[in-house]
């Protein structure tokens, strides 16, 4: 699981951040080792 944090997110001052949440999570369920062309 990747977790996401944006210090930004939340700011009361700017008002399209203002009910953006802080933290986006991603789950995958495959990972790519070293060898991997992506």
């Amino acid at each position: 699981m990747v977790l996401l944090q944006d210090p930004t997110a939340g700011d009361p001052v700017d008002i399209l951040r203002a009910k953006r949440a802080q933290e986006k999570k991603y789950i995958f369920d495959w990972a790519f080792d070293e060898h991997s062309s992506q």
